[in-house]
Formats: C-alpha cells, sequence, structure tokens
C-alpha cells in the first residue's frame, strides 16, 4: 500500500515522456521538408534533442523520488544484540600435544636402477628346453632354460684329466729333483776325471817329445783335448750350481703355476656346466624371454630381462620453494591399491627442473615389503619435522576473519570471542596452532562462520576429538 503513489507517479511520469518522443518524431518528419532552409533545420534538430534529454531527465527525477518516499515509508527492522542470540554450536576443546609438518606429494612407482636383470648364460649352446615364457611370475634358482650338455660334459672330463697331470707333476717334483742332482753331480765328477786324464796325457807326451820319441803333432792334439776336457768340466759344475742355487725352485714354480692354470680351468669347466641350466637370480617377472628349442645362445648373449620384485622407488615432484625443507633420510608415507599403507625414506632430491610441471624430482627408497608393479600412482606425504608441545584444534574449527586464520572460543556463560591464530601445520584432521589460546579452551567446531562477535551460543556439544599427536 506504500508503494502505491510512487508507482502511480513512475506511471505517469513514463507516459508523460513517451507522448513527447511521439511529438518529436511528428516533429522531426515535418522538419525533413526539403523545402526548409538548411540552418532551421540544423536549429531544429538541436531543439529536439534538448526536449528529449530533458524529458529522460524529468523521468529519472520522477522515479528517484518515488523511490525515496517508498523507503521513508518501509518500516526500519530493530538490530538484534548480539548478547540477546540463542545459537547452537558444536564444539571441542583445545589440547597439547605434536602433530608432524608434512608435505603432500603425487607419485608413481619405478622399478629402481638395480631391478631390472638382464638374463644371460656363461655356457650357452644349442637349447634343449625351455620352462618359462614372457610375462611368468619366476621365482629364485628355478630352471628357466636347460642346453645340450654332451659338450660340456667332455670339457669338464679334459679339464679333469688335465688337473691330475698337472698334480701328479707338482707332486713328483722332489724325486725328479734329487735324481736331476744326482746327474749333475755325476756329470761334474765325470769331467773332472776326463780333465785329470787329458792333462797326465799332456805330461806324458811332453816326455816322450823331449827324448825324441813323439811327434809335436801328438803332443798338440793331447794339448787341446785337454782344454776342452777342462771347459767341459766348468759347464758341469756351473749347470750342477745354477740348479741348486735356482733352478730347482724355478721348475717347483713352474709346476705349481701350471697346477694353478688347470684348476682354474678345470673351475671353469665345471661353471659352464652347471650353467647349462640358466636359473632366474631373484623373485620378479620376465619382462622379455623369447627363447625357444632349438635356438642357439652365444655365451654372455642377452637372453631376456627379468623385473625383480625387490627394488622399487618411488618418484614425485615438489616445488621448487619446497626444496630447502626436505632432506634425505625424512619419512615418507604413502597408500598403495587396496589401501596398504607403505613407508619410506627421502633417497634423493634434485635434478633438473620439469619445464612441463614446474617442479623437481624426489626420489623415496620403500621399506621392505611386498612390492607392486612399477607405474602405480599414489597420494603420500613427506614428514618434515614432527612439531611437539603445541596447541591443537580440530581443522572444522578453522574459519577466516578479518583475512586472517582465527578460532571461535566459548567464554563464560556461552559468550563467543573471535582469535586470530597462526596455522603451523595441518595433518588427519587435526591442526597445530599458535595465537591466544590455552590448553582446555572451547572453540566451536560448528555453527562458528557468521558468527558475530559476542553473541551467546546455547546446546554447546562437546565433539570428539583425535588424540593429539594421533597419524591418520
Amino acid at each position: 500500500m506504500l508503494l502505491e503513489p510512487a508507482q502511480r507517479d513512475t506511471k505517469r511520469a513514463s507516459e508523460e515522456f513517451f507522448r513527447a518522443r511521439a511529438g518529436a518524431r511528428a516533429l522531426r518528419g515535418r522538419l525533413a521538408c526539403p523545402a526548409m532552409p538548411k540552418l532551421l533545420r540544423s536549429v531544429m534538430h538541436l531543439a529536439l534533442l534538448v526536449l528529449v534529454f530533458a524529458a529522460g531527465w524529468f523521468v529519472a527525477q520522477r522515479a528517484a523520488r518515488a523511490g525515496e518516499q517508498a523507503e521513508e515509508a518501509e518500516p526500519e527492522v530493530a538490530a538484534i544484540d548480539p548478547a540477546q542470540m540463542a545459537v547452537p554450536v558444536r564444539t571441542a576443546s583445545v589440547r597439547e600435544g605434536s602433530l608432524p609438518r608434512t608435505l603432500a606429494f603425487l607419485g608413481v612407482l619405478r622399478a629402481s636402477p638395480g631391478a631390472e636383470r638382464v638374463l644371460s648364460s656363461r655356457s650357452g649352446g644349442r637349447v634343449s628346453a625351455v620352462h618359462a615364457a614372457t610375462g611368468q611370475e619366476v621365482h629364485a634358482g628355478e630352471v628357466l632354460v636347460e642346453f645340450e650338455r654332451a659338450p660340456l660334459e667332455a670339457a669338464k672330463a679334459s679339464a679333469d684329466a688335465e688337473l691330475r697331470a698337472a698334480e701328479l707333476a707338482l707332486e713328483s717334483f722332489d724325486a725328479e729333483n734329487a735324481r736331476r742332482q744326482l746327474e749333475l753331480e755325476s756329470a761334474v765328477q765325470r769331467a773332472e776325471a776326463e780333465s785329470t786324464l787329458a792333462a797326465a796325457r799332456v805330461e806324458r807326451l811332453a816326455a816322450l817329445l823331449a827324448d825324441g820319441l813323439a811327434a809335436p803333432k801328438a803332443l798338440e792334439e793331447a794339448r787341446n783335448a785337454a782344454a776342452q776336457s777342462a771347459r767341459d768340466l766348468e759347464l758341469a759344475q756351473q749347470a750342477r750350481q745354477s740348479w741348486m742355487q735356482k733352478g730347482a725352485e724355478l721348475e717347483r714354480a713352474t709346476r705349481a703355476a701350471a697346477l694353478e692354470v688347470r684348476r682354474a680351468a678345470q673351475h671353469e669347466a665345471q661353471a659352464l656346466l652347471d650353467a647349462a641350466a640358466l636359473k632366474a637370480p631373484a623373485d620378479g617377472q620376465l619382462g622379455r624371454f623369447e627363447l625357444r628349442e632349438g635356438d642357439r645362445l652365444e655365451p654372455g648373449a642377452n637372453a631376456g630381462t627379468l623385473l625383480a620384485h625387490a627394488g622399487r622407488e618411488l618418484v614425485c615432484g615438489v616445488l621448487p620453494s619446497a626444496l630447502p625443507a626436505i632432506r634425505a633420510g625424512q619419512e615418507a608415507r604413502w597408500s598403495e591399491a587396496g589401501g596398504r599403507e607403505r613407508s619410506g625414506r627421502v633417497l634423493a632430491i634434485g635434478g633438473a627442473l620439469d619445464s612441463a610441471t614446474g617442479t623437481v624430482e624426489v626420489r623415496i627408497a620403500p621399506d621392505a615389503g611386498a612390492e607392486e608393479l612399477p607405474g602405480e600412482l599414489v597420494r603420500g606425504e613427506i614428514v618434515l619435522e614432527n612439531l611437539a608441545g603445541v596447541l591443537l584444534v580440530p581443522q572444522a574449527a578453522l574459519v577466516r576473519a578479518r583475512g586472517k586464520s582465527a578460532v571461535v572460543l566459548v567464554g563464560e556463560g556461552g559468550i563467543a570471542r573471535v582469535v586470530t591464530l597462526e596455522v603451523l601445520a595441518r595433518h588427519a584432521d587435526l591442526a597445530a596452532v599458535r595465537g591466544e589460546l590455552h590448553a582446555g579452551d572451547v572453540v566451536i567446531v560448528e555453527g562458528a562462520y557468521n558468527l558475530p562477535e559476542g553473541a551467546r551460543t546455547v546446546g554447546i556439544v562437546e565433539a570428539p576429538a583425535a588424540t593429539p599427536g594421533e597419524s591418520k
């Protein structure tokens, strides 16, 4: 009812405006006569514009006055005193405890550098049997491939025979050494006797030549024979001395070295025979394995790959601004498929900045346990530090007040009071805070938004809160 006069005035002003506009159009049509002078038409157009603007201003003023009159006519609503309110809320108590400060991440499991094993055989040869295929799960020591054994067994028998011969040669050295010494000693004695006999013959022929009973040529030949006997004696003595001083030990060392060579060859032949069956080096899954019966594999050639179950690392990306807080050895926690909780330690930080994501790679080594296949995405957190002796409030109690984090305290008589504070860390459903709070204070967890300062709360119900320091 109070708005009806204003509405009638607005309607009347609108009708006057449109009548004026219609008259202006009619006048403009008459003024468009080609016989009218150009200057007169310009003056009439200007007067028409002034008339239109004046009509619009008049309508706007009438509408504004009508709105003011309507507002003045509306009855004022009385403001409610916050102290007279009775707002039902849900509350919880402030507690003191510890809380980890964490950094959340999204990572992917991948095989560590040593998890992928290349399968090869020392012996090689023609494949006689295949017991596995690509993608098969195998266990450490399980036979994957068998090779023909006949050539390897023949090589092993030959190596055994050569080893036995070398052992006998070394074992018989002492007897051979004694025999060798006797031979050398006999040679020296024989040379000494021949040298003495040659010298005596020279003396006898010299006496006969002096008596004219021997020819000078016979004496010369005797002297040459004596000189040769003396040289033979010297050589025999040198051979005996060389054998006694160095020759015997050198021969022993040579035979011992030959024995080691034959022993190594025998071990290698045995190893090749053992390698006639290619076995899985660890528990895992065959990634590539395409050998078939009748194929020939060269010694040391690539026979396939095995992705070991043990050997995973978790890789995640963090912003460069968070790197100063991350250190090697910090604990990390995450959930794998099926909700299984896992943990590990930060292994390495750094590397090149990923231009696509703007993050830097962080590698985490999982603790011992069952390993998932590479490529699985996981969500987790790195524990940067453990805040001890801090005040804990439910995260549901945090609100914004004057552009800052705050909580609403419930004081005496249920009166609400807003307290700004600093949030130190958030974890699970708790927050570690610092401000004008004390352990035991009661904060509102439901109903705090838009609650005026000093409002009275009723129906206070204590909300169950997590244990301080509890990790979820």
